[in-house]
């Protein structure tokens, strides 16, 4: 949740034309996160790569669906829906 405010500020810091990619995120409960994934790039693969090694590396045991996200524009979009066990 924190990939706007610290990740990309210092990505675009060593990389400042850099097009990342956008999540927004809610908290429905206390045991699910919903991300939307929002790029040019269309890598969701990578972003569920990200997801489930931070989920591995913080010992945390997920089930992760990927929805894929009908867009008017040129971006792929993906709803990513996250349920901690």
């Amino acid at each position: 949740m924190s990939v706007h405010g610290i990740i990309h500020v210092e990505v675009k810091k060593l990389y400042p034309d850099a097009n990342l990619p956008q999540f927004l995120s809610e908290e429905p409960s206390e045991d699910k996160l919903i991300m939307i994934y929002r790029s040019p790039r269309n890598l969701p693969s990578l972003a569920e790569g990200l997801i489930d090694g931070a989920a591995k590396r913080f010992n945390q045991e997920i089930e992760r669906k990927t929805i894929k996200i009908d867009s008017d524009t040129d971006e792929a979009m993906y709803r990513f829906e996250i349920k901690f066990k």
